[in-house]
């Protein structure tokens, strides 16, 4: 007996497995419909209507797109139109500046840096797939990842996306597929199927069991990943891409925009500050800012055809507490004019803070997100837990649990922790005892040279020694733990599960 397919995962946006599904799924279903007439034609539908084969912006945040979005010249409006991995908006909003898709792109890897530096010393790291093996692109991963068959296979297909994007010559097919930028942190589902239910099957995760669909004869649990640091990951790249448009418009980058005009004209309505102070200079347009990047980012989502609208309002919100994080956290800066150093005119302005203080603020709402569900009678999120208090848009909320990164999972892009530097005495996130989930940790002893006895000689150079000490540092170990433990018996009628197999896929491809 062949051996049963035990997990299977659909990809939000990687547009790649559609055309890799639909062929062998539609022999698998050709050959069954002698017994499931009725099944094949809605199946069929099921592979050629996809909701999940589509493309994603996330690719900007890589260093190569941005490298490409440089090269625009005044044929940049062809090749908007040959990006594939963009939504038709996306595509449309690209042609109102040739500067526009850099500047996004820059926003996309400033949120990416960001959550980098936010989650450093936690278990999970915002850590990326990419790595010194890929040509030109940046080392973001904050240890080393084994490279193991399954990464061998998505830098093989990472490298053709940029291969395809890199490229002068229009893409016949969106095959770019930047699902693995977060891990599978993005990722819409991880269907697990190692229970057959007359069967024992022991699964080790530790995800919600909110939605089961119950199928004949077996039990598919759905290990989503609509959790916080998926929302957290919305929210920075939001922000981040807010933040650039609006930094580019007072730079004079977009000639749609400049400075906030509009803060001009408070000098006549709001009387109170009258004789201490006056709007001046260059206030950052971040209603602009707001406005752009809600149209470009949100139509990532608005452009799915999503069948449970959950995950949807979700991302849409979280792209909104982003934005509005900016909004929250602007600066009011002054400079004086007059003679002698006085000040008889105090000119006032509103810029925004940097982005690290956005990324706390950010990190802070992660810590206190709020766990909601969908309300089908109001369209809307409301708190899971009754009689809790109803996220503001400046929350974060998320649908299911996070998975455990501890240990590591390949699927869902998980590297845990093991090999991850902790610190041996502290309390924090990033202690020992909370970094290496209870496995222990090892010394290591390093030797380390550093500048000393510096001293400053006429003129003008600062002279220094070189100064060996050793310190200890300390590296998590290696989990010696598993993820499943399927029991099947040789009783099992594997047609049936084949069958079954697919019918899942598509009630799960319908939400």
């Amino acid at each position: 007996m062949p051996p049963l397919l035990k997990q299977i995962a659909v990809t939000e946006p990687a547009s790649h497995n559609c055309a890799r599904l639909i062929l062998p799924c539609l022999i698998a279903f050709i050959c069954l419909s002698i017994m499931f007439k009725r099944e094949v034609l809605w199946l069929i539908c099921l592979l050629l209507f996809n909701p999940h084969c589509l493309a994603s912006w996330w690719l900007l945040a890589t260093p190569s797109a941005y490298q490409f979005t440089l090269k625009f010249n005044s044929d940049y409006k062809d090749k908007c139109r040959q990006m594939h991995y963009l939504v038709a908006r996306q595509r449309e909003l690209c042609q109102l500046s040739k500067n526009l898709l850099a500047i996004v792109s820059q926003g996309a890897q400033m949120g990416l840096k960001e959550c980098q530096s936010q989650f450093a010393g936690r278990q999970w790291n915002c850590s990326t797939f990419f790595d010194s093996s890929v040509p030109n692109l940046l080392v973001t991963n904050q240890f080393d990842v084994p490279m193991i068959n399954g990464n061998r296979t998505k830098l093989s297909k990472l490298r053709k996306s940029l291969d395809g994007m890199m490229s002068d010559a229009p893409a016949i097919h969106a095959s770019q597929d930047v699902g693995d930028l977060f891990g599978g942190i993005l990722k819409l589902h991880n269907i697990c199927l190692p229970c057959f239910s007359p069967f024992r099957c022991d699964e080790h995760w530790k995800g919600e069991n909110d939605h089961f669909p119950q199928f004949p004869f077996y039990q598919v649990k759905l290990c989503s990943t609509h959790s916080r640091e998926k929302a957290y990951i919305h929210a920075i790249s939001a922000a981040g891409v807010s933040y650039s448009i609006t930094r580019a418009c007072s730079q004079g980058d977009l000639p749609s925009c400049s400075c906030d005009k509009n803060v001009h004209r408070r000098n006549f309505k709001n009387k109170r500050f009258q004789g201490q102070w006056e709007w001046g200079g260059c206030s950052e347009d971040v209603a602009y800012g707001e406005r752009l990047s809600k149209d470009f980012v949100d139509s990532n989502e608005l452009a799915r055809a999503w069948s449970d609208p959950a995950p949807k309002l979700m991302n849409l919100h979280n792209n909104e507490a982003g934005r509005r994080a900016i909004r929250a956290n602007m600066k009011l800066m002054c400079k004086c004019h007059g003679v002698s150093g006085s000040c008889t005119v105090k000119l006032c302005w509103r810029r925004m803070t940097d982005f690290q203080t956005i990324g706390e603020a950010l990190s802070k709402k992660f810590d206190g997100a709020v766990k909601v569900k969908f309300s089908g009678l109001r369209h809307k999120l409301k708190p899971y837990v009754a009689g809790h208090k109803k996220p503001t848009k400046r929350d974060l909320v998320y649908l299911q649990q996070s998975p455990d990164f501890c240990q590591e999972n390949p699927k869902l892009g998980v590297y845990g922790t093991k090999g991850r530097q902790c610190e041996k005495d502290g309390y924090s996130t990033s202690g020992c005892a909370i970094l290496c989930c209870g496995r222990g940790y090892t010394v290591k002893t390093v030797e380390k040279v550093h500048d000393c006895n510096c001293k400053f000689q006429w003129c003008c150079e600062v002279k220094c020694e070189k100064c060996k000490h050793v310190v200890e540092e300390y590296f998590c170990n290696l989990f010696l733990g598993h993820y499943f433990n399927c029991q099947i018996t040789a009783k099992e009628n594997y047609s049936n599960h084949i069958y079954h197999l697919f019918y899942a896929t598509f009630v799960l491809a319908q939400g």
